[in-house]
């Protein structure tokens, strides 16, 4: 067994995974699909305590971490899957891969907002 026993592991062949490489490595499909990878257990432990739509969590098995990403997706009610040990370093596109990641909704602007940058009205020299 890959991760938790009680976790459904995935293959580097399924479907959620090509997708989260294809998510990882691609701005327009990110930007297309209106989703993002967040990468590491602090990050992922972070999106799941806030205001943030999770997709699902994927971790790799053996890290000490994995066990309370998968606690903490649970009680959020999302999906958590477990993969062998290497796949997240196969599949993202990261210098230094972490034992969990999650695929999170991008938040949509309020109509009118802009970018969100604010810019001053004149610069000084």
């Amino acid at each position: 067994m890959t991760g938790p026993a009680d976790v459904p592991s995935l293959s580097a062949r399924n479907p959620r995974i090509t997708r989260l490489r294809r998510l990882s490595r691609r701005r327009s499909s990110r930007v297309d699909e209106g989703l993002a990878v967040v990468d590491g257990p602090t990050l992922v432990l972070e999106a799941l305590a806030a205001d943030v739509v999770v997709d699902h969590v994927v971790v790799e098995g053996g890290a000490d971490p994995v066990p309370a990403v998968v606690a903490a997706a649970r009680a959020a009610g999302v999906d958590v899957h477990a993969v062998p040990p290497g796949t997240l370093a196969a599949v993202l596109d990261v210098v230094t891969p972490q034992p969990a990641v999650a695929v999170i909704a991008l938040p949509t602007p309020a109509p009118g907002a802009g970018s969100g940058v604010p810019w001053p009205a004149s610069r000084s020299a």
